[in-house]
């Protein structure tokens, strides 16, 4: 037996419930933080301490891996996984550093004008001045504009406008010429034409002749049901408007795979219209139908799968400050995809302090299945990870563990003296089953995880998203979020 160089233990931890799980290893702590973290204030934190330990996760990693490593991190946080503040935040402190192709870098970064604008003004908060690199990498950026995008984003009134971000990138082109002389022109959009309009009934013949026409983006039209049916008197006949123009423009088949537009995206449609006056039943059956054809734009899973989601109160906690819908609805949302399109492939459990395998109909609204996915069914409203896989009566060859991971501690009132904890029943079963591959989405980007992080099948993921899935088959192959920033060409 090895006396010395003996096998490392993984670090436990105490959950804000007083549970004992596993100590995230900085490099997942880190990287959930910047793919899914808003860095507001959550159930169990601030938005003052969400960005306190993220710098600080920051610091570490690039003393570990270097500066370049956590540009490129940022880079996919942008482009590919849309965030924004953790991401921009990330390129600030990238900024004090030297590290070849940093010009490059910051160019590739920049998703949209007001991007360079929040990392400047993000260097300047943390009393940094801009470097070559990051200056020059917005001037590239910048002089890759074109009129649209630069009359779009004038950022009037803001710290850096862009009057502004020109004048210290040294920023030309064509397009900058203009804007600079006040020549530029608004180029004829769909966006600009809708703007122009002089009233409602305008906008609305604008809107039908950019539906009948297909003049109008897929994402675009979803993204704009309220804005159209918030118009849709106007029209000669608002219910032939409605069943023979916008629905069938909902259902196109042939558009909404080549748009590969996810699921999600059409269930934030759909719950813009709950949220308003204006959820006529037709439109909300058309996304029903758009909802299970976007299914087929996500990966197919093969073997048995099951997806296990967190209903406790914590889950309640909104997804961000300015979404209408709540972690919990996000794990749905996605549950409800993957249960529609493997419904026979696919066993569902929801959980609080109890556990509760749930057969739904596959074929019913998706909407209606969501929001039964969400109800708490006499669960409970604390966290117990424990009574998930000790209700398990199958070998998985996938768990999709969506979760907060603030688990109750096992001795407490709410669960009963004695109970094994949530990693000890997670090895009874695997000890009885074998191994699965663990999914685990920690939706709100805590310190603990279910599982030995260093154990190679688990994958911890905050992040659940249209990209997350499409990475599903490269993680299952031997792959790693580490491995996959590092190959970022830049």
């Amino acid at each position: 037996m090895s006396k010395f160089n003996s096998k490392s233990t993984p670090e436990m931890t105490t959950t804000y419930e007083g549970g004992k799980l596993y100590k995230q290893s900085l490099e997942n702590e880190w990287v959930n933080s910047l793919f899914s973290s808003f860095l507001e204030d959550g159930f169990y934190k601030s938005a003052e301490e969400r960005i306190d330990n993220y710098q600080d996760l920051t610091l570490k990693m690039i003393e570990k891996y270097g500066p370049l490593f956590a540009a490129k991190a940022a880079v996919f946080a942008r482009n590919e996984l849309g965030m924004r503040s953790v991401a921009n935040l990330t390129m600030a402190m990238v900024n004090d550093y030297q590290f070849d192709g940093k010009r490059d870098v910051f160019a590739r970064y920049f998703r949209r004008p007001d991007d360079v604008a929040e990392v400047f003004a993000a260097i300047e908060s943390n009393c940094s001045k801009r470097s070559h690199g990051a200056v020059r990498g917005a001037a590239k950026y910048l002089s890759g504009l074109n009129d649209y995008s630069l009359m779009k984003y004038q950022m009037s009134g803001k710290q850096y406008n862009m009057f502004d971000l020109i004048n210290i990138t040294h920023a030309t082109s064509w397009a900058i010429d203009a804007y600079k002389a006040g020549t530029l022109s608004l180029p004829n959009t769909w966006e600009v034409r809708i703007s122009a309009a002089k009233n409602d009934e305008e906008k609305f013949d604008i809107w039908a002749d950019l539906i009948s026409t297909g003049s109008l983006g897929y994402l675009a039209l979803v993204r704009n049901l309220r804005n159209i049916l918030s118009v849709s008197s106007y029209a000669a006949n608002k219910r032939d408007f409605i069943d023979e123009v916008l629905c069938p423009a909902i259902e196109n088949e042939r558009a909404i795979k080549k748009s590969l537009i996810f699921p999600y995206q059409i269930y934030c449609a759909y719950k813009s219209l709950m949220d308003s006056c204006y959820n006529d039943f037709a439109v909300c059956a058309s996304l029903d139908r758009a909802f299970r054809t976007a299914v087929s734009n996500m990966p197919t899973l093969d073997g048995k799968n099951v997806i296990v989601l967190d209903v406790s109160a914590s889950m309640s906690q909104p997804i961000s400050a300015k979404s209408n819908m709540s972690i919990l609805e996000v794990g749905a949302c996605y549950a409800a995809a993957m249960v529609v399109s493997h419904s026979s492939d696919f066993d569902f459990y929801k959980f609080g302090i109890k556990a509760k395998i749930c057969d739904y109909d596959a074929d019913m609204n998706v909407f209606t299945l969501i929001r039964r996915m969400c109800d708490n069914d006499q669960c409970g409203y604390g966290t117990a990870i424990t009574p998930v896989f000790q209700s398990f009566k199958d070998s998985y060859d996938r768990i999709f563990l969506i979760s907060d991971m603030q688990v109750m501690d096992s001795n407490s009132y709410w669960q009963g003296c004695g109970v094994l904890d949530a990693v000890s029943a997670m090895r009874a079963y695997t000890k009885n089953y074998g191994q699965s591959h663990i999914y685990s989405f920690d939706l709100a980007t805590y310190h603990s995880c279910i599982k030995n992080p260093d154990s190679d099948n688990i994958t911890m993921l905050t992040a659940l998203n249209d990209k997350v899935f499409s990475l599903l088959k490269y993680f299952e192959n031997g792959g790693n979020v580490i491995e996959a920033i590092k190959s970022i060409s830049v």
